[in-house]
């Protein structure tokens, strides 16, 4: 319920549970309404005016997710802490562009700006349950460079990275990040098949 964004439940006073709060805008800097957000089993949606909370989020490392149709998906990395609030005062969304593709023939869909393409070999594709599908492929994609503006803010984490030997370092250096997202003819979500690469080009 937009006009209700708390999703349900007490507040941040739960044992062992914090709050997650923000606001949501687009490449502009206008809120977008009707964003879901979710972290661990929360969920909430964006008001009028971008505005979110997530109350009774267990304690921890959570994976934040903001979705809304047309635009590209966006993660943060909330440390949630008992009775505290963690909140993103601007989180960007930018919104998709789409191709499409025959899955028999496979085929490319780019930027209109140029600044990321995906390539696709034929009979990549299958449905939700790994089965072969076949007609026209839709493709949603965008890419981000850090020159790019909102870029920092629709990075999809916290500009940190683990090192192989499991160090963390901070700050991660970004040469930028795109999303490819496909669906059907009926909108069902594909995937590449097992063992099937794209190339994607940044």
């Amino acid at each position: 319920d937009p006009t209700d964004p708390g999703g349900g439940g007490g507040g941040g006073g739960v044992d062992g549970a914090g709050s997650i709060s923000g606001v949501v805008v687009d490449a502009a800097g206008s809120p977008r309404s009707g964003v879901t957000v979710g972290a661990a089993t929360r969920t909430s949606t964006s008001n009028e005016q971008g505005y979110f909370v997530l109350t009774t989020v267990p304690e921890g490392s959570q994976i934040v997710t903001f979705e809304l149709d047309g635009y590209m998906s966006t993660f943060r990395v909330a440390d949630v802490r008992e009775g505290q609030t963690v909140h993103y005062a601007d989180v960007v969304l930018v919104a998709v562009e789409e191709g499409t593709i025959q899955s028999a023939a496979g085929g490319q869909v780019a930027t209109s700006d140029g600044d990321g393409a995906v390539e696709f070999s034929a009979d990549s594709f299958v449905d939700d349950q790994g089965n072969g599908y076949e007609g026209e492929v839709t493709v949603q994609l965008n890419a981000m460079l850090p020159d790019d503006d909102g870029f920092y803010g629709t990075f999809p984490g916290e500009f940190e990275g683990v090192r192989e030997d499991g160090e963390t370092v901070v700050p991660f250096v970004s040469f930028g990040f795109m999303t490819v997202e496909l669906t059907g003819a009926d909108k069902e979500p594909l995937q590449l098949a097992d063992g099937v690469t794209a190339a994607l080009q940044l």
